[in-house]
């Protein structure tokens, strides 16, 4: 490993030595994270489409008007049931609900 530059903070060494990382610590290590929250949704979109308010949404989901209002402003990632039922309601797939930035044509 000499003369190779240490890895910056936000790199697992794992990474940095060219290893596989285990999926399941993936999901809390910064680089995955910062993956995660380049998102966006279209939940908004399909909601106000259908003549919804977010209350309602919320409770043909079971879940708060916050929960709801949260999701739309893309400050949490909902959780994999909740984005199943999401897509069900509306008749979509969660692929098509939540995209990556990138594919969405932004920064």
């Amino acid at each position: 490993m000499a003369g190779r530059a240490r890895p910056d903070r936000g790199m697992d060494v794992g990474l940095w030595l060219g290893e596989r990382p285990d999926w399941k610590a993936c999901l809390t290590r910064r680089w995955m994270t910062s993956w995660l929250y380049t998102m966006r949704n279209v939940v908004r979109e399909l909601r106000t489409a259908m003549g919804l308010s977010q209350a309602e949404l919320g409770a043909a989901l079971h879940v708060s008007r916050q929960t709801i209002n949260a999701i739309e402003a893309g400050r949490p990632l909902p959780a994999l049931p909740l984005a199943l039922n999401l897509a069900r309601f509306f008749s979509t797939t969660v692929e098509r609900m939540f995209v990556r930035n990138e594919e969405a044509g932004e920064p």
